[in-house]
């Protein structure tokens, strides 16, 4: 056989390609999970859409191919096909949004294993989630789909003044309505059409704080890593905190809903990142998604319970590490908190230098004087400001005032306003 390729493929006789080490397709997955792919000995090929990379990537990647992962599963499919027919893959992964169903439908199209098709679409479609909950007797929650304002107003009128209207397979906080009473119905539902949505699933409001729940599942059985406490800045979230500080029976209530969630959609592997309000009768399910949550929460995973749960979403379901047996211990705490400066136009940033970052404590800016600030609505629009704070703590409560000191002190100075 004669060296050809790469370090780990050899040409034989015929064309055919013999690979010595674990092969895997990636659909549109960050920076992170290429770079621990890399470092494991795996042989990527990225499927990204043009643009939508750094150069970085090429460090980590056999081969980078474009496609609308998002609108074009044809030609994900097919090269996904030509890939397997190249050289076997060992499986197809994504750890982002729009990559999720395109990654099932392939491991399934090829036998590779992984969290169904089905399940995965349990997790993105929120009435059918609801449906599966109901089935199972858990986390109780008021809704119905409706097409008009009529359809609206009989579930507002009927169910509960107060409720919330969202997309049904809505992601990063985009399109999401409150109604306080029936008298809000034809103004919500004229900003519903305008934003081009036909169908929206209406719920009951749900009162009480809000939790993430950060899991990894290995053959079906669930573990609990974190219980996440959200700050809400309307329905932007801007900062996360861990482990949160609550009761035992609090902890025991929330895990034991989230897993039988996961169970009642058949979610059998992977990381899973489960949003709930824990309100007066227990804990309530908002939507949960077989991914890493945002907002640097894999960041604070590392820093609560010494865990990097980029590798082992990958190395896992490799067979590279080992499952693990039962929830980890908790170290520490961990937080991070999201600046909100006012829109406008950069004119300088101020404070940095009195910050003295460490292992526990990084600051990062991802605007400069010049930069235009837009206003801050979505989890899109904070994730493209990438101003932020992540600090590492004795526990929850210390975390969040390490974070707090440093957003008093660095300001972002603005100056007129941002045209959205």
């Amino acid at each position: 056989m004669s060296k050809d390729l790469n370090d780990s493929q050899y040409s034989a006789p015929g064309g055919k390609i013999l690979v010595t080490r674990p092969r895997v397709l990636f659909i549109g997955s960050s920076i992170r999970y290429m770079r621990h792919a890399h470092e494991m000995g795996i042989d990527v090929i990225l499927i990204h859409k043009e643009g939508g990379y750094s150069q970085e990537y090429s460090q980590y990647v056999t081969e980078i191919i474009h496609a609308d992962f998002t609108n074009d599963y044809d030609s994900v499919e097919r090269i996904a096909l030509q890939q397997h027919a190249e050289a076997p893959l060992k499986r197809v992964m994504s750890f982002t949004e729009d990559g999720l169903v395109p990654a099932a439908r392939l491991n399934s199209l090829l036998g590779l294993g992984g969290n169904s098709l089905e399940s995965v679409w349990r997790l993105k479609d929120k009435a059918w989630m609801r449906s599966c909950l109901a089935d199972h007797q858990l986390s109780p929650v008021r809704s119905r789909l409706v097409k008009n304002a009529d359809e609206l107003a009989y579930f507002v009128t009927e169910h509960s003044y107060r409720a919330v209207v969202k997309p049904v397979r809505g992601v990063g906080s985009v399109g999401i309505f409150h109604l306080e009473g029936p008298d809000e119905v034809t103004e919500v539902w004229n900003r519903i059409t305008e934003s081009g949505h036909t169908l929206m699933l209406v719920e009951e409001h749900l009162d009480g704080p809000e939790f993430s729940v950060e899991s990894l599942s290995w053959q079906g059985r669930h573990h609990i890593l974190a219980i996440t406490r959200k700050a809400l800045h309307g329905n932007m979230e801007i900062g996360h905190s861990m482990p949160a500080l609550l009761t035992p029976e609090q902890n025991a209530q929330i895990a034991a809903t989230v897993q039988g969630l996961l169970d009642s959609v058949g979610i059998t592997e992977g990381p899973c990142h489960t949003e709930l309000r824990l309100t007066k009768d227990g804990p309530r399910i908002i939507e949960s998604h077989n991914r890493m949550g945002g907002s640097a929460i894999g960041g604070l995973v590392h820093l609560t319970v010494n865990l990097d749960i980029t590798r082992l979403a990958i190395s896992i379901p490799l067979g590279i590490d080992p499952p693990l047996t039962e929830s980890p211990t908790q170290v520490g705490g961990a937080a991070v908190r999201h600046f909100l400066p006012d829109p406008g136009i950069v004119k300088g940033i101020t404070g940095t230098e009195l910050i003295s970052t460490d292992a526990r404590l990084s600051l990062l800016i991802g605007v400069q004087p010049g930069d235009t600030v837009h206003e801050q609505l979505t989890n899109f629009d904070r994730d493209a400001l990438g101003t932020l704070v992540i600090a590492g703590g004795t526990d929850e409560t210390d975390a969040i005032r390490r974070c707090e000191e440093v957003i008093d002190t660095v300001q972002i100075v603005t100056k007129g306003a941002a045209q959205v």
